[in-house]
Order: structure tokens, then C-alpha cells, then sequence
């Protein structure tokens, strides 16, 4: 793992990639990295009064598996999300980090109050709010996250993939659910799963993720 003061984006992917292939991290990265995230919270830029990005991530934010994200709002919400989930993840006792996270959770629930639907705004920004929720962030996960299942369900075209929602960054959110409504998308989506696989296109980070979570997908069927 490693801390990229200059891009909140650059540093939640390296963390993501650890948490991917199952690497260990250190605790003092675990310590500093949690400080810099928290330190994050609130800034000008934020959403909400959450996480805010960088000048550089407003620039040129993307999403863990390589899909652009479409708007600053978006780019400030979906960095929010992550970052919530991140600081779930670390499992960190730094004070700091907690307060921050309690902070972004109450301005973030005031948002949404008791609201089931599992949908928020786009299909990407819907998708980083189940991520939050699948870790136990804000409040009605399960509720949430099957009715988003259901939307997801609804958004089918037939060949694999879902309208709006972005496919790689959406089987992402996929690997980590284990509700029936998941394991149908998962089995909807396998064939084009199935096809990226084949196509063995590029090499960099974003194609080596996006493999290893295509390959994890299709055991769970």
C-alpha cells in the first residue's frame, strides 16, 4: 500500500489492490495512511462534508477497474464512498480516522434517512454506495443492497452487462456480496465475464484487476 498525498484516488486503488491479491500491509502504513484519509474530511471539495479529492483527482479520477467518472460531484461522492469503506476495511484505532468516518456517516445519513432504495443518483455512484454499505457503513445495508440488486436486475441488456451501470467496477461490488440477487448477477454477467477473459486485452493495472476479478466471479458460480 502506499500513500499518494497528492491523489486520495491513487491512494484508496492502492489499497484496494492489497485488499485484491491479498496483501499484507503494515501497520504503520495502516497508521499514516488512515491520519492523511482523515484529514481528507470535510476540506473544500468534499461531498457532503465527506472525503474530499485532490485537485489532481478532480483532474483525472477513475474508478479502481478503469471506467472515467463522468462529473466533480460524481468524482467527489464516489471517492467519499470508497473512503468510508477504506477506513472500515483498515480496521485502524487511529482517533482521528474514527472521528472523521462518524462525522461523514451523519452528514451522509442525513441525506439519505431512512430511505431503503439502493439506488443513488447514477449507476456509479450507486454502485460505490453499496460498496460502503456491503462493508457496514451508514444503516439498512441489507435492506439497500437488495433493493439495488433488484434495480440492477431491471437494467439488463441482454449480452452480459447492465444500462448505466459501469460493468467492471460493477462486478467489483459484485465480489464482495454473497445474497442470492448478487449470485443471479454474477451468473447474468459471467458470459461477458467469460469474453473480457478471452480477449486478453492490455496489461496494466486496470486490465491485471479486472482479470483477477473476473476469475474470482466465475468460481463463485
Amino acid at each position: 500500500m502506499k500513500l499518494d498525498q497528492n491523489s486520495l484516488s491513487k491512494t484508496l486503488d492502492s489499497f484496494n489492490e492489497d485488499v485484491l491479491f491479498d496483501k499484507n500491509i503494515p501497520e504503520n502504513i495502516v497508521r499514516e495512511t488512515a491520519t492523511w484519509i482523515a484529514s481528507r474530511q470535510g476540506l473544500p471539495g468534499s461531498y457532503y462534508n465527506m472525503f474530499a479529492p485532490t485537485a489532481n483527482d478532480f483532474l483525472e479520477a477513475k474508478l479502481f477497474t478503469g471506467e472515467k467518472i463522468a462529473s466533480r460531484a460524481a468524482t467527489a461522492h464516489v471517492l467519499s464512498e470508497e473512503t468510508c469503506r477504506a477506513i472500515i476495511r483498515l480496521g485502524t484505532k487511529n482517533i482521528q480516522a474514527k472521528k472523521a468516518l462518524e462525522t461523514a456517516t451523519e452528514d451522509m445519513l442525513g441525506r439519505i434517512k431512512d430511505n431503503p432504495s439502493g439506488k443513488y443518483c447514477c449507476g456509479t455512484c450507486s454502485v460505490s454506495f453499496w460498496r460502503h454499505l456491503q462493508a457496514g457503513g451508514l444503516s439498512l445495508q441489507e435492506e439497500r443492497i437488495a433493493n439495488g440488486m433488484k434495480d440492477l436486475k431491471k437494467s439488463r441488456t441482454g449480452n452480459g452487462k447492465w444500462r448505466l451501470y459501469p460493468f467492471f467496477y460493477t462486478l467489483y461490488a459484485l465480489l464482495d456480496m454473497d445474497m442470492k440477487e448478487a449470485l443471479e448477477e454474477i451468473r447474468y454477467a459471467a458470459p461477458a465475464m467469460e469474453r473480457s477473459l478471452k480477449s486478453g486485452k492490455g496489461n496494466d493495472s486496470y486490465a491485471v484487476r479486472r482479470s483477477e476479478i473476473c476469475k474470482r466471479l466465475l468460481v463463485k458460480i
